[in-house]
């Protein structure tokens, strides 16, 4: 399994898709419907995996933040 941190770049999307997610208390698949994709995709993001921009606009939006924040902005600590 990868090993996403705050000072790794794809971190800060995994981490803060993980976090938000359960902020909102949604689950993968929860989140998933809202967005219009299959939760195996949310897994694979979790996961590491890359995705596509409109995909990050549409979990930016499902997730109440701006695709700059989801991508760029390192966890609150």
């Amino acid at each position: 399994m990868r090993k996403h941190t705050a000072e790794h770049p794809t971190g800060y999307v995994v981490y803060n898709i993980r976090e938000l997610r359960r902020k909102h208390l949604l689950t993968q698949r929860e989140l998933a419907a809202k967005v219009g994709i299959s939760y195996s995709v949310i897994s694979r993001i979790e996961g590491g995996d890359r995705t596509r921009a409109r995909t990050v606009r549409a979990l930016a939006a499902a997730l109440h933040v701006t695709p700059e924040e989801l991508l760029l902005k390192a966890p609150d600590a």
